[in-house]
């Protein structure tokens, strides 16, 4: 700091000398007035950390507590509002902190910092001189009180004219924020968790938080529908859940946590007055109606309605109403050929879960709608039933190879949603048909007669016996499985001919024909077997063996030629009898279309 040339000195105005006191003395006071102004830097450095750390703490603590204010606001009723009031506690805080900030004492101008570090002393008035020296003042005299600031100011430590515990006011209010977090998260966790979520999310961040009961000894007796046969059930002590069948009717009784004006069931949105008596209106009871899934909840209200308490929902699931279940249990074939004159017996069996109203034979022609025969109406519901029909066909007026489609339909006794139904599974019957009967057999008997052929040509193409070894060995490995299909042959006509022969409207000749061919065809291959045999593993009389083998094998050869032709020309005239009695029920067809 420069000293005034003009200011008068206490020789008059006379120009200081070199190296006099009083030049001594003003560089003195220059001096001084260097150090404390290096204090003031020292001093205003930390007073504007000490400044920062306490807006930042007291800043931190007023949003901590808008956000748990927040958080428990959206927890129970959504975002929108719980976001406004976060924002307005967080400004009201920023203000609070920018407030508190421009009255602190930690004010950074020269005089203030001068008053705090020495209070009213040389040093303030040193600071105060030295921004606005005063008209006329001694030169000396100011460097005097200088060099006294001076020898203040080397003996002032800023850490203890500043001290940190001017931060324990907003230490402690940081310390209480974190204490009411560490509260509201000890007392209520998932409000602070699902709300923190909400806030950042929105409403479908975290699910609404479950809220506590409001009533308890919660009483529930179930009505349920009189088609049910149901009788009453009542449930004591219960946490609400409601489980039964639509259009039952719930009683529900409880007993509030408090005194109230007035009650309600909030069932699937819709409200529900209940009766609200006794001592302070906490005997609560009412009646609803079950008609679909969702849930239910309590309400408290005051006189004008508001909403003063909101218990847990809790949920409520209908029973469904299953289908009937029938079954026929005879005839157990899937297609039955019947008689167009027959009957068909039917066996059936059929259960609900509550009561079975009737049962039915449903059956549909090809290219017509369906037809319904009532089996069993009970007077009184059933939850059993079991029966036999007798179909008569013959009012069907069915053609021979008409099939007719049927399966059997139960209902129950529903009378809120109405009759439910079930099915067994679909069957068929067909019309006996004389001529497909025996085109069936015809042609049954046309593929053994078509085998016959084959191992006639396999036979007329045999090898002829190699010599003794390893080629007689494998002709014996090929040769010999046409013997074994021969015998099977022989076994399957004998069989088939049997079935026919059994059969009244079978070709009968044709029967008898496939057993007369198998009688002679099977002791053929036999004898072809046994003579075929020796060649294979060796004999001494190998020149004989063979002589035998090509025998056996013409004779084998002989008889196949003969029933060959044989069933041929029996095949033939039932083909053209079976022509004959298509050409018949075609006509008999025709004739019925016509009337």
């Amino acid at each position: 700091m420069q000293v005034h040339r003009d200011i008068p000195t206490l020789g008059g105005l006379t120009p200081d000398t070199p190296g006099s006191p009083r030049q001594r003395l003003a560089e003195t006071g220059e001096r001084a007035q260097r150090e404390v102004a290096a204090l003031l830097v020292r001093a205003r450095s930390r007073a504007h950390l000490l400044q920062a750390v306490r807006g930042v703490w007291l800043l931190a603590a007023g949003f901590a507590v808008s956000l748990l204010a927040g958080a428990l606001l959206a927890s129970v009723n959504g975002t929108f509002g719980a976001r406004i009031l976060t924002g307005a506690l967080a400004l009201a805080s920023a203000a609070a902190v920018v407030v508190f900030s421009l009255r602190s004492r930690l004010r950074t101008d020269p005089a203030r910092l001068a008053r705090l570090l020495g209070g009213p002393s040389e040093l303030l008035s040193s600071v105060e001189l030295s921004r606005d020296p005063p008209r006329g003042a001694s030169i000396e005299l100011l460097s005097l009180l200088h060099a006294r600031a001076g020898e203040s100011a080397r003996k002032i430590e800023v850490g203890r004219a500043l001290p940190l515990s001017w931060l324990r006011w907003p230490a402690a209010a940081l310390l209480f924020s974190g204490a009411i977090w560490l509260a509201a998260s000890s007392v209520a966790p998932r409000h602070v968790s699902q709300g923190l979520l909400r806030l950042w999310r929105g409403d479908n961040g975290a699910p609404p938080v479950e809220l506590s009961p409001i009533a308890g000894d919660l009483s529930i007796t179930y009505l349920y529908p009189a088609y049910t046969g149901l009788p009453p059930r009542t449930e004591e002590g219960t946490a609400g859940d409601l489980h039964a069948p639509r259009g039952t009717e719930v009683r529900i009784a409880a007993r509030a946590d408090r005194d109230l004006a007035q009650a309600f069931a909030v069932v699937n949105g819709a409200v529900i007055k209940l009766d609200a008596q006794g001592q302070g209106h906490r005997q609560l009871s009412g009646t609803f109606t079950l008609t679909q899934v969702g849930e239910w909840s309590l309400r408290f209200a005051d006189a004008r309605g508001r909403t003063v308490a909101q218990g847990p929902s809790r949920p409520i699931e209908i029973v469904a109403d299953a289908a009937p279940s029938v079954v026929i249990d005879a005839p157990k074939k899937p297609m039955l050929e019947v008689d167009p004159q027959g009957q068909v017996q039917i066996a059936w069996s059929a259960t609900d879960d509550y009561g079975l109203q009737q049962v039915s034979l449903v059956f549909q022609r090809a290219g017509s709608k369906e037809e319904r025969v009532a089996l069993m109406t009970p007077a009184v519901p059933a939850k059993r039933l079991r029966g036999a029909y007798t179909w008569e066909i013959a009012p069907l007026k069915l053609r021979a190879g008409d099939k007719v489609s049927y399966h059997l339909e139960a209902k129950d006794n529903d009378a809120v949603d109405g009759a439910q139904k079930g099915v067994s599974a679909t069957q068929a019957i067909k019309i006996f048909s004389a001529a497909e009967h025996s085109r069936e057999a015809l042609i049954h008997a046309q593929a053994l007669w078509e085998r016959l052929v084959a191992l006639l040509a396999d036979r007329l193409e045999e090898k002829p016996t190699p010599p003794e070894g390893e080629p007689a060995a494998q002709w014996y490995a090929q040769t010999s499985q046409k013997d074994r299909d021969g015998r099977v042959l022989s076994s399957e006509m004998s069989a088939a001919g049997t079935e026919l022969l059994k059969d009244k409207l079978a070709p009968r000749a044709v029967g008898r024909a496939l057993r007369y061919a198998s009688t002679s065809l099977g002791p053929a291959l036999q004898r072809t077997s046994i003579a075929r045999a020796p060649l294979a593993r060796g004999s001494l009389d190998h020149e004989g063996a063979v002589r035998n083998f090509g025998v056996a094998l013409a004779n084998e050869i002989k008889e196949e030629e003969k029933d060959v032709l044989y069933l041929e020309d029996l095949l033939d005239r039932a083909r053209l009898d079976a022509m004959q009695e298509l050409g018949k029920e075609l006509a008999a067809s025709r004739r019925e279309l016509a009337r």
